[in-house]
């Protein structure tokens, strides 16, 4: 059965629902209540998939670092950079603003935090510019790479 795109309505239903169904210790549901209204605005005409992978991608980039809230434009950031490279590329962008500066691809703290190898975080730095999520520049012989500024 192939289910089609929902509504803004439906998406936000389908994520109250699940907000509303967990326990009241839940920390998956105590990131999604604050992020719930930018997080269904950045959603576009989606499937029930991609409501469910969006919130997915929201909840593990506050679980790699040490976040206490997320801001209004961090849904629909994750949210692109989830749809470039996954829940990877989506992680690799929050723990990049997370970081506070500037980071190449063998950074030592990149590579611990995210438990990846120097060639996928190269592989995902260079997919995340591509889309415009982060900028790159070069410090000496080595590629630095920033999250772009955010336009509000």
């Amino acid at each position: 059965m192939h289910l089609g795109p929902l509504s803004t309505s439906d998406a936000e239903e389908m994520l109250r629902r699940r907000i509303d169904a967990a326990e009241p210790d839940d920390p998956d549901a105590a990131r999604l209540r604050p992020a719930l209204p930018s997080l269904v605005d950045s959603l576009r005409e989606p499937i029930p998939r991609d409501v469910l992978v969006t919130a997915n991608a929201l909840i593990d980039a506050s679980d790699s670092g040490a976040a206490v809230g997320v801001g209004p434009g961090d849904a629909h950031r994750l949210g692109l950079a989830h749809e470039v490279g996954g829940r990877s590329a989506a992680t690799l962008l929050y723990e990049l603003e997370t970081l506070g500066r500037p980071a190449h691809a063998g950074d030592p703290e990149l590579v611990r935090r995210l438990a990846l190898s120097r060639s996928r975080l190269s592989t995902l730095l260079a997919d995340l510019e591509e889309a415009g999520l982060v900028e790159r520049f070069g410090q000496g012989r080595r590629v630095l790479y920033r999250p772009k500024a955010t336009t509000s």
